[in-house]
């Protein structure tokens, strides 16, 4: 089932529904999620929103207690019969444990991943909306719900960050129609940019700078990489949750097409990729079985960091 509007016509039907986003959540995920489940609640369906770690990066959108579980405290009720809704996940295994509930209940995947394996009972997949939270918002649509100032703070917070802040190629005609509905509908697309981005912590902008002083790029200029080491979390004092984005600063310098982040975590190696023209990273992320966007993708690989780099960069310069 590829019709967004067959698949409003489902939910219309049902009840009960568990929300899952990918592992490693952004903000596109996190809004997405919380947009569809406030979306049901003005249908006045029961939803949850499960997840696998806190949330404190998105305490700006309204959030409360009720709207969520952890995936150690949930217990599912042998008397309900749940409806499942995945979103913007590319596969199962980035599900992380809501993998678990594939097999017991019917599955909603809704996403815009162009690599997305259809994993779902239902799956609508439409990679040219440029973030989830478009999708969900063409959705409400369909349910004839209103999408005021809770439910859009959600949505334009995911549809700024898959943007790049409006600066991605992704940025089409759609995305400004949208956000300027959601700003006549009084969202503060200020607000929520300046929170999104603007609230560093120390800290965070401390370990940047021991990042980017590890800053290389290949001879021919169109490959920069940045590494952060355990040794680097350590010495700035944070945890590896707060390196995201560090890609992008390799991504930036003038000439560069791929940009690329490797960061040390406790058994394997995390990587991003970014790109700024042509080259479509997530056919590289692929290569080490992840996945992505054309311009932004990302995997882990296990091994040592130095045998990670070389293995990643050999394939890289095969594709710039």
């Amino acid at each position: 089932m590829r019709d967004l509007n067959s698949i409003g016509k489902l939910i219309k039907k049902r009840d009960n529904f568990i929300l899952i986003g990918h592992t490693d959540f952004d903000a596109d995920c996190i809004g997405s999620l919380f947009g569809l489940k406030w979306i049901l609640d003005k249908m006045n369906k029961k939803s949850l929103v499960l997840l696998d770690e806190e949330i404190d990066d998105y305490d700006f959108i309204s959030i409360k207690d009720k709207d969520y579980q952890f995936f150690a405290e949930f217990k599912l009720k042998k008397d309900k019969k749940y409806n499942i809704i995945a979103l913007d996940s590319g596969d199962a295994d980035r599900l992380a444990q809501g993998k678990n509930f594939l097999d017991s209940f019917p599955v909603f995947n809704i996403d815009h991943h162009e690599d997305n394996t259809l994993f779902g009972d239902y799956n609508y997949v439409n990679p040219r909306k440029a973030a989830a939270a478009v999708i969900i918002f063409d959705l409400a649509k369909i349910l004839n719900v209103n999408v005021d100032i809770k439910i859009g703070e959600a949505l334009i917070m995911g549809i700024i960050a898959d943007t790049g802040s409006f600066r991605y190629s992704n940025t089409d005609i759609n995305v400004l129609e949208v956000c300027t509905e959601l700003m006549k509908n009084g969202v503060d697309l200020y607000k929520i940019n300046r929170m999104l981005y603007s609230r560093n912590s120390y800290k965070s902008v401390l370990f940047k700078g021991i990042a980017l002083s590890t800053i290389k790029k290949s001879p021919d200029g169109k490959i920069a990489w940045v590494t952060a080491s355990k040794e680097s979390f350590a010495k700035a004092g944070i945890s590896e949750k707060e390196s995201m984005n560090i890609v992008n600063y390799a991504r930036d310098i003038k000439g560069v097409e791929v940009g690329i982040s490797f960061t040390e975590k406790d058994k394997e190696i995390k990587v991003s990729f970014r790109s700024n023209e042509y080259c479509k990273v997530n056919k590289i992320a692929a290569k080490f079985s992840g996945g992505g966007h054309p311009r932004a993708a990302g995997c882990a690989i296990a091994g040592e960091l130095s045998e990670v780099k070389e293995m990643v960069l050999d394939e890289v310069h095969k594709h710039v």
